[in-house]
């Protein structure tokens, strides 16, 4: 992967350092506080000790269990509440409303604010309000988000991470939504809006531009969360299994890819939970906008061309 900026880096580092650094360091033997005593007293050699003990205990973790994320605290657990590091600067009356994973949250979303700040110069005209016809990145370089323009007019440091990013699905995701259902997509107003708070901080940006969105009750209401399907270990036979874990449960782990499968441990496939399948319906129905629009745009610029000949 390409090298994050130097100075987002450090903030972003910093953020996740405040807010769940003593998860990090507790899943490795140390508290946050050892490690930050260690940090302060300046000695590379017994940094790198410290963080060669750290990996070799995790990796030490990991491999005698079969569910990682049972070392960490959970989202939503309580040791990931109410701390006082997560509320650090917030007035009294407000101590006691972000979680630490809110605080995480936050961290990456002013990460990604910074670096995609200017995006919007960069989309067809009409995904910005204007009248030129919008279409996908793909076709007519008028009528996509132009990418190359975008990465090299940002500061040189920048480039490479953008360059990678912009050429991800989630980005060309993101940009699909932005041009054609911007309206409809809440996180997609409330990136736009985040963005628009930063510039709003400049004493330079005399005119501030409308944010309500991001202190409205609807914008709980519309953004969701979405459960990630559980693994079911129904009617597996403990034959199948490899050893048992420290908390009685069959541990399944093969050195290889097996190069047959055993038939008779398959089973019914389960019912695609119903948040997985609206997920699926709405991408569908976004494509089928995207493929009909865009036959839309082809057809008017078609008889425009043929108009101009004519005359």
């Amino acid at each position: 992967l390409p090298p994050i900026p130097h100075k987002r880096r450090v903030k972003l580092e910093h953020a996740l350092e405040a807010h769940a650094g003593d998860v990090f360091w507790n899943a490795r033997g140390l508290t946050h506080e050892q490690a930050q005593a260690i940090r302060r007293k300046g000695s590379s050699a017994a940094t790198e000790e410290m963080h060669a003990n750290a990996d070799a205990l995790w990796y030490e973790k990991i491999s005698t269990v079969d569910d990682a994320f049972s070392l960490a605290h959970a989202p939503d657990a309580a040791n990931m509440m109410f701390t006082d590091d997560a509320n650090s600067g917030a007035d009294d009356a407000l101590a006691g409303k972000q979680s630490r994973w809110d605080a995480v949250q936050e961290a990456f979303l002013r990460f990604y604010v910074a670096m995609l700040k200017e995006y919007r110069k960069f989309l067809p005209v009409e995904a910005n309000g204007g009248t030129s016809q919008a279409s996908w990145r793909g076709g007519n370089s008028d009528l996509r988000f132009q990418t190359e323009d975008f990465v090299l007019s940002q500061r040189p440091d920048f480039q490479p991470f953008l360059e990678e990013l912009t050429s991800t699905q989630q980005f060309d995701d993101f940009i699909t939504k932005r041009i054609y259902n911007a309206g409809n997509e809440p996180d997609v107003t409330f990136f736009d809006q985040s963005i628009d708070a930063k510039k709003n901080r400049s004493v330079l940006k005399f005119k501030k531009a409308d944010t309500n969105f991001l202190h409205a009750a609807s914008a709980h209401k519309k953004l969701s969360n979405y459960d990630a399907v559980l693994p079911n270990r129904n009617d597996v036979p403990s034959s199948a299994c490899s050893k048992i874990g420290v908390n009685g449960r069959p541990v399944y782990q093969y050195p290889i890819w097996p190069e047959e499968f055993d038939t008779s441990l398959f089973g019914m496939p389960r019912p695609i939970p119903k948040n997985i399948t609206a997920e699926f319906e709405r991408r569908i129905a976004l494509k089928a906008k995207l493929k009909a629009r865009t036959k839309e745009i082809r057809a008017k610029r078609s008889m425009g061309d043929d108009a101009t000949v004519s005359s």
